[in-house]
């Protein structure tokens, strides 16, 4: 693995020096993980907002007590077809061709408000009331990946942090082994996590029986157990606060909390949902309004995991330490949908009750393009990709990180504009070596290596001076090798290689001092493109047409002349 990493590095790196900047590096993993992040930004970039409308309305039902309880509930159909929403749209702003042909109805801000003034005094029918009981269950004990995902979003950790606060516990003897990509618990763990689920909670808070948890992750490593709690008897969080720094008492209860959870019984409670009727005016027909929620009757491991009383939207997901990074592959989400998808409390109905309205208001949303990747979200993509191990994820985002390619805002990895030519040249010159299942083979191949079913000397030959047809076990497995690739290269056009087009004339040039903007429209006085900085605080998405003609209106040309100093009479820029 690691002769391959510097094959890889030591042939491509060079052609970065040459043809972007020096100092730059190219990695197996690190390369991929770049694209990916460019990707993304690319997508952000070529995103139409598009806007679009609903109606919400807030409602009364007796509860158990007859006391009045409110709730809201949102439009989903109107006359017989359905609302559009965030996932009707696609990237150009446009209804999809699927929403197109499901007859969608798109309201804009005149016709909701027409809808809601018509239905403020109108009766609500409880057309339907469905309830079916619900259950969750714990998730697995911690990877090195689910838990620099998990303290990513939880505790606002970066990978680098997390794999640190981790290392402190390992030489400590609080946890086991923090690199590992098995789920599997010893029966000495398993004993200690039930012995502390019964003092903490209780036994009725207990699994029926001890749960063993199988790692579904292709080609894993299991030579170590999962991330947990050390010794025969686990230590609880309140007895090594004193012992240990912040962050790391942070993370430990973070792995006591998970551990427990999965020996824990299933969260259990009921699910509901009602959807409602009401005449929105002669000419737009019935309007259909919808309201869910859930209960949790018995929380179960949610004890341990201090989730609360009642489930989470995200608990469809499977893991609510997940939200954030699934938010951040979601698209193009907006957070009104987000919010309609709040579960709460519904007072009891039943088909034909008549409800009134305390508030009807029309709500307008805008499509948001996909969000940009947290660590948490990269690492959660490498890994389903099969990209890499999950104990080097943490150096390859300092890595990438290190070199100037990403930088982060909050807690989002956005792409810097070298980062956008460095892929731009390994995507045009060797897209074999950014190619995600080509990267993914590679891990497959050094696994086959590690089990012994291929020498790591006859792969390596194949990876760097190739495989011909007479060596390939296939015409469609023989290609050039890495080093026939390098050599056979060819001229780059460097300048090509560092312009990024914006539209209308502008685009952006990579130099040897940064990025700057060109307006090829437009020319100085010596004929050359107008040209303009770009602002370090201006991410990629962000630099639009509009944007892009400002800066050079404002900001062309160099200094601008404020005045003449009375005194020496030279001008003052």
């Amino acid at each position: 693995r690691r002769i391959l990493d510097r094959l890889y590095g030591y042939e491509l790196s060079p052609v970065l020096w040459r043809k972007v900047g020096p100092g730059l590096s190219a990695g197996r993993v690190q390369s991929v993980a770049t694209r990916l992040i460019v990707e993304r930004e690319r997508e952000r970039m070529a995103f139409v907002r598009a806007p679009y409308w609903d109606v919400t309305a807030t409602l009364e039902a007796p509860d158990a007590d007859g006391n009045n309880v409110a709730f809201d509930s949102r439009m989903v159909s109107l006359g017989g077809c359905r609302l559009a929403g965030s996932k009707d749209f696609g990237a150009d702003g446009k209804l999809t061709a699927a929403g197109a042909k499901d007859q969608v109805v798109q309201l804009d801000e005149a016709q909701a408000s027409a809808i809601a003034q018509a239905l403020e005094f109108a009766t609500f029918t409880v057309a339907s009331m469905e309830t079916k009981p619900y259950r969750r269950r714990p998730v697995p004990p911690f990877t090195t990946s689910t838990l620099q995902q998990t303290a990513g979003n939880r505790l606002g950790m970066s990978s680098r942090q997390t794999m640190r606060a981790a290392q402190g516990l390992y030489e400590n003897g609080y946890i086991t082994y923090m690199r590992t990509d098995s789920v599997t618990l010893s029966q000495e763990a398993i004993a200690a996590a039930r012995e502390a689920v019964v003092k903490h909670f209780g036994e009725n808070y207990l699994s029926d029986a001890p749960k063993q948890y199988a790692t579904k992750t292709a080609g894993a490593q299991e030579a170590h157990e999962c991330i947990r709690p050390a010794g025969a008897k686990f230590r609880d969080p309140a007895e090594i606060a004193s012992k240990v720094p912040a962050d790391q008492l942070k993370l430990y209860t973070l792995i006591w909390q998970r551990t427990l959870a999965c020996q824990m019984a299933d969260a259990t409670g009921s699910t509901a949902t009602v959807r409602l009727s009401a005449p929105a005016g002669p000419t737009e027909g019935e309007a259909v309004f919808q309201a869910s929620g859930t209960v949790i009757e018995f929380p179960g491991f949610m004890k341990a995991t201090g989730e609360g009383r009642r489930a989470s939207a995200e608990s469809k997901k499977g893991d609510a330490a997940g939200s954030v990074e699934q938010a951040a592959q979601s698209g193009k989400s907006s957070k009104a949908d987000k919010k309609s998808d709040d579960n709460v409390s519904l007072p009891p109905m039943n088909p034909g009750d008549a409800l009134a309205a305390v508030a009807v208001g029309a709500d307008g949303h805008e499509t948001q393009p996909p969000a940009r990747y947290t660590e948490a979200s990269l690492v959660k993509t490498l890994e389903q990709k099969e990209i890499g191990r999950p104990s080097t994820y943490a150096s390859i985002i300092s890595t990438i990180i290190d070199r100037g390619y990403v930088y982060e805002r909050g807690r989002a990895l956005i792409p810097s504009w070298l980062a956008f030519s460095v892929v731009k040249l390994l995507e045009t010159k060797f897209p074999r070596y950014v190619d995600y299942e080509f990267t993914a083979d590679m891990e497959s191949g050094l696994d086959q290596i590690a089990s012994g079913q291929e020498t790591g000397r006859n792969w390596l030959t194949r990876f760097y001076f190739g495989s011909g047809e007479g060596a390939a076990q296939s015409a469609d497995e023989a290609h050039a090798g890495l080093q026939q690739q390098v050599a056979q290269l060819g001229e780059i056009d460097a300048r090509e290689i560092n312009t990024i087009e914006i539209g209308d004339g502008l685009h952006v040039r990579v130099g040897r001092y940064g990025p700057y903007l060109e307006d090829v429209n437009h020319l100085d006085d010596e004929g050359n493109p107008k040209r303009a900085s770009l602002p370090d605080t201006l991410a990629p998405d962000e630099l639009t047409v509009e944007v892009g003609h400002d800066l050079i209106e404002n900001h062309s040309g160099g200094p601008r002349a404020l005045g003449v100093d009375p005194v020496s009479g030279g001008t003052v820029e």
